[in-house]
């Protein structure tokens, strides 16, 4: 740490951390003050550099370094080379006391053909910011989940630390200056420097909190159920789905499963008309929600919230509720009521206007007993914790300049730790809205925005700052939504008012919806692996093209395609696609396609919403077609191989898909490596972990080429043709080299 001073009252204080992460944080006569991400803990500790200072100037990573001016400005160069510095105006505060302070404005230098991206879900039709002016602010369906962090083709990217609405220009009014205003707050941004955006995205997800991994069941398909169900007919619903052969993994309710519809209280109640549901039933495996356990479903309940949840946070930083009867002098005690007139509608002790909170009480409290019988996740709707609250005095004691973008994450946090402190195992969220460290513990989809494209952008701007676990309403009426759906991180189907069930509409349609369910149960053993590079290294399972592909300038103005995981490219609502540089094996037709990084048609069947093709040097695999995820011990692996010209390498992950031992090392990796050698292929198969997986054997199909000859672990194999090309199979898990 270093801390700075000028001619005026206003100081700055340097934090330099591992990894090329750096907080500037001005402050005045109140010292200095740290936001409610720091207080409420979405930012994490990091440790301290070992990197010393020379007066003014510190080396960072990567060739970078950091000066800090007489004006206290800064400017950041990589090897000697200017990259980014304040410009003149810039102001860290307009005075040097919080009761003063009106804001800042961070002017920051903009360099010729600089692209800026991120902050979040702000913008669905396209992704540079370049020429932009807007602010961070939660609004309904318009801006669910912006987050006040953006990143700089030139390899830096910054976290503004603050909670309050946050007004930026992208050098829309101002060309060549980016302008970021703040009221009230100090300056406080954390810069991050990296070799380039996944870099920066790893390190920023260090800062703020790597994705938890979830269930393994939440990558089957969610089924949200039509409002006015009643138990009996969810049953039957239940019962279609495995009769149809569907395949599906967790079944959610809408609002009207309540007693009281949105109820906001602590006092929710089964609607019982609807669902009855008796004492003595509570540990009765026969309950609706016992049923649908026994086919092999998950199940989920709608959950809405205008809670005031900040007394929880301060309960756990003060190991205390907050005293609302601060000073007992005034207030009425028994014996001072003596002699007055007692009046039962005369207040005699503190009122709260918050008529749903109860300050002693955490919200999740109340939901217990619903996951004692059996629910498994709420789906949290916006509701009304994402509307403004003009009139609210928080628990915190802070207003809605501080509360409105962050109010609703806590809330969501929350909901998490307290599934998970209650049962032990692994818990998930499915939430709207959030901000910064959204990633950390959250799971979101994009709310009432159904599944078109510009929702799909919507979901690749929060991959943007590592946030992996997302889904939108898929419209089953749409194939284009339905093929993009169905190659999400998650999948899910929203009835709502209506009847958006596939087996009900028409066998066509159905058969349709099979296929891609039966391919999306075939993908777990490769989505879960996924998931798990992204809680370990923040790589978002989907992302635009140009997280993969920098250097490529026109991969900033696709928006109708996306890498699903290292392997998969999915182009939807459009019958073009764009290819990058390398050869890509069409996943529908077999054919492979060079990639020119030009715009171009290619025919998608009839049966299909969009394209979706292998990356030369992909490895994915595959189980089987199962009803829900696990259905069946996994014993057997199929593994897609698409060479790239010299060696081509990919990974399954395994554990328990539940419980918390992974982290704990209980867990298996296994790797295929495949060495192209011409039109011979060598194998082989290793692993890494104890975990007792129980994988038996494992089948390699190398896809795109015919008569090749394989080799495992040094052997001549025997070799038919698959599916897609030259498979071999019946490989026993003996010859896996530890």
């Amino acid at each position: 740490m270093k801390i700075f001073s000028a001619d005026g009252d206003i100081t700055l204080k340097v934090d330099n951390y591992c990894n090329g992460i750096v907080r500037l944080q001005y402050g005045g006569f109140d010292g200095y003050i740290d936001s409610l991400l720091n207080r409420y803990n979405f930012i994490e500790e990091l440790s301290a550099s070992d990197s010393e200072w020379s007066e003014n100037s510190l080396s960072l990573p990567d060739g970078f370094e950091l000066k800090i001016q007489n004006d206290l400005g800064f400017s950041l160069l990589r090897d000697g080379d200017k990259v980014v510095n304040t410009e003149s105006g810039w102001q860290a505060a307009t005075a040097p006391t919080v009761y003063q302070n009106k804001g800042y404005n961070l002017r920051l230098s903009q360099k010729d053909n600089e692209k800026f991206i991120g902050f979040g879900d702000i913008e669905r039709k396209k992704f540079l910011l370049n020429g932009k002016a807007d602010s961070l602010w939660i609004r309904n369906q318009v801006s669910y989940i912006p987050v006040p962090f953006f990143m700089s083709s030139n390899g830096y990217g910054i976290l503004f630390n603050t909670t309050r609405r946050l007004f930026f220009d992208f050098g829309k009014k101002e060309s060549g200056i980016n302008s970021f205003v703040v009221e009230k707050d100090f300056l406080d941004i954390y810069i991050i420097t990296g070799e380039n955006y996944l870099d920066i995205i790893g390190k920023y997800t260090q800062l703020t909190g790597r994705p938890a991994l979830p269930p393994r069941f939440t990558f089957g398909l969610w089924m949200t159920v039509n409002s006015e169900i009643r138990s009996h007919e969810l049953l039957q619903l239940a019962l279609q789905f495995r009769n149809e052969k569907v395949p599906c993994d967790l079944l959610a309710l809408e609002p009207m499963w309540m007693e009281t519809l949105y109820d906001e209280t602590v006092d929710k109640k089964w609607n019982e008309e609807r669902f009855p549901y008796f004492p003595w039933e509570d540990k009765s495996p026969a309950t609706f929600i016992g049923n649908l356990k026994s086919m092999g479903y998950h199940f989920g309940l709608w959950m809405c919230s205008n809670y005031d949840h900040t007394w929880e946070e301060e309960r756990k930083i003060a190991g205390k509720t907050l005293d609302v009867k601060a000073n007992e002098n005034d207030f009425l005690s028994a014996e001072s009521m003596e002699l007055v007139e007692k009046d039962e509608h005369f207040g005699h002790e503190p009122m709260l206007m918050d008529k749903v909170t109860v300050p002693e009480q955490a919200f999740f409290e109340h939901l217990k007993k619903f996951v004692d019988q059996g629910v498994d996740y709420f789906k949290q709707d916006g509701y009304a914790q994402i509307n403004l609250h003009a009139d609210r005095l928080h628990g915190n004691g802070l207003h809605d300049d501080v509360m409105h973008n962050i109010h609703y994450q806590i809330y969501t946090r929350q909901m998490l730790e307290g599934f998970e402190s209650h049962t032990g195992r692994r818990g998930f969220t499915l939430a709207v809205s959030g901000w910064a460290g959204l990633q950390k513990f959250s799971g979101t989809w994009t709310g009432d925005t159904g599944g078109g494209s510009e929702t799909m952008v919507a979901m690749l701007q929060c991959s943007l700052f590592g946030h992996s676990y997302s889904t939108c309403d898929i419209d089953i009426d749409n194939l284009y939504s339905m093929h993009m759906g169905f190659l999400l991180p998650w999948t899910q189907v929203n009835s709502w008012a209506y009847y958006r069930y596939p087996i009900y509409r028409g066998k066509e349609l159905k058969n349709i919806f099979q296929e891609y369910s039966n391919l999306r149960m075939q993908l777990i053993p490769y989505i879960y692996t996924q998931a798990w590079k992204a809680s370990s290294t923040s790589m978002p399972m989907m992302r635009p093209m140009f997280l993969d592909y920098p250097e490529w300038e026109g991969a900033y103005e696709i928006t109708t395609q996306y890498m699903f995981g290292d392997s998969f490219l999915v182009g939807s609502f459009s019958d073009e696609i764009t290819l990058p540089k390398g050869n890509w094996f069409d996943f529908w037709t077999g054919k492979i396609y060079e990639g020119r990084e030009a715009k171009e048609t290619i025919d998608i069947p009839s049966d299909k919403g969009g394209h979706l093709f292998l990356k030369e040097g992909a490895v994915v695999p595959m189980g089987p077609v199962t009803q829900y995820v696990d259905e069946i011990p996994l014993t057997e692996i199929h593994w897609l191989v698409f060479p790239s010209k010299n060696s081509t390498q990919g990974e399954l992950y395994l554990d328990d898909g539940y419980s918390f031992d992974y982290k704990k090392g209980d867990c298996a990796v296994i790797t295929l490596n495949c060495r192209n050698n011409g039109n011979s292929f060598e194998l082989s198969l290793s692993q890494s972990g104890d975990y007792n997986h129980g994988v038996k054997n494992h089948i390699v199909e190398i896809v795109g080429y015919d008569n090749a000859e394989i080799t495992i672990n040094g052997n001549h194999t025997l070799t038919e043709q698959g599916k897609y090309g030259q498979i071999v199979k019946n490989i026993p898990c003996e010859l896996l080299q530890n």
